[in-house]
């Protein structure tokens, strides 16, 4: 009887086991189903031809645009197409249209400076928030020049030798000063090694397992949740060793300080009016955005300097939808730039009225 009860017990044993693994089964091929059925493949990388910045230690900043120059991007969409972004730069040297040493007499001149955020990267010249900006000032009967000195990948001592020996020099009675996280990077500083999950990004690179490889080559699903994790990744690893340089004296938050201190002192010599913007990392995290504890820390290093700053976080914040130029390239998209222009717009109409 014990010997027939076992017999049963191992059969139902057999039976569940076999029946659990019919549903994982049942599972798996129903998430492939969906994955391929509702969901487009994960995003491939943006690619990028031509060049348009070249080195310039004697001049504005180290990193200069070289006039007459273009840089293609292309992005691949969810659908299969692609959308493709002429960076264009003009004989003048800058993005927009070309300019005159100084304004025409009763014509307002703002200088936008700062980096790609600024220059636009990833999204045609009408969309980015320095034109579109103009646009704004100007419908509502303001005689306005906005130019665009923003320069890809400059740090904070750059921007303000753009600043001071272009926007000032150029008659600009407003300049915006555009910060973001990579200005805590100092030229005398070493940079330190990527953290927050640097390795497992490493670990996931294609190419790095080939399993992982093969494994995304024959199921969507699980290339889809691979990809998703590596992107949840990326802003992640970028933004943890910055946020280690936010403890009080650190040499980068200092250096920060001082270019800040330094603006200001020099506005207020050429009696320029400035505004002081903080653009995030346009990444999620809940309510906020991803580097939200830089960008605290940069508004109040823009406080300590006494330059009065246009908040932009909660107005990008209230955004539907992802404001990153593609999953892999995470600059602000033209949803973004519209929302920085007509903030920047209220923003400049109060003050003058």
């Amino acid at each position: 009887m014990s010997s027939a009860v076992g017999s049963w017990s191992a059969s139902l044993r057999r039976s569940k086991g076999a029946v659990t693994a019919l549903a994982l089964l049942a599972g798996a091929l129903l998430a492939e189903l969906v994955a391929r059925t509702a969901f487009d493949a994960p995003s491939a990388r943006p690619r990028y031809v031509g060049e348009i910045l070249r080195h310039d230690a004697e001049g504005a900043g180290g990193r200069r645009l070289v006039p007459e120059s273009s840089m293609r991007m292309t992005l691949a969409l969810g659908d299969g197409a692609e959308q493709t972004i002429e960076h264009r730069i003009g004989p003048h040297g800058w993005r927009g249209e070309p300019f005159a040493p100084q304004p025409a007499a009763g014509v307002l001149r703002i200088g936008c400076v700062g980096d790609s955020n600024v220059f636009g990267w990833g999204v045609d010249v009408e969309q980015c928030w320095p034109a579109r900006l103009q646009a704004e000032l100007s419908s509502a009967g303001r005689q306005v020049e906005v130019l665009n000195l923003g320069v890809p990948n400059l740090d904070a001592q750059e921007k303000l030798a753009i600043a001071q020996r272009v926007a000032f020099e150029l008659g600009c009675e407003i300049v915006l000063f555009a910060l973001h996280f990579d200005d805590l990077h100092s030229p005398d500083v070493v940079r330190p090694r990527l953290g927050g999950g640097a390795r497992a990004l490493a670990a996931t690179r294609p190419g790095e397992n080939a399993w992982l490889d093969r494994l995304r080559a024959v199921s969507r699903c699980a290339d889809l949740v691979v990809e998703r994790y590596r992107q949840g990744l990326i802003a992640r690893a970028y933004l943890a060793h910055r946020e280690r340089m936010l403890a009080p004296g650190s040499a980068e938050l200092a250096h920060v300080e001082r270019v800040l201190t330094e603006l200001a002192a020099s506005a207020r010599e050429r009696e320029v009016e400035l505004l002081g913007l903080v653009l995030p990392m346009p990444v999620r995290e809940g309510r906020a955005f991803a580097s939200a504890k830089i960008d605290a820390a940069l508004s109040r290093a823009l406080a300590a300097a006494a330059i009065r700053e246009a908040s932009l976080a909660e107005e990008l914040a209230r955004c539907d939808g992802e404001l990153w130029v593609h999953p892999l390239d995470l600059h602000l998209n033209a949803q973004a730039h519209a929302v920085v222009a007509k903030a920047l717009a209220r923003e400049l109409l109060s003050r003058a009225r």
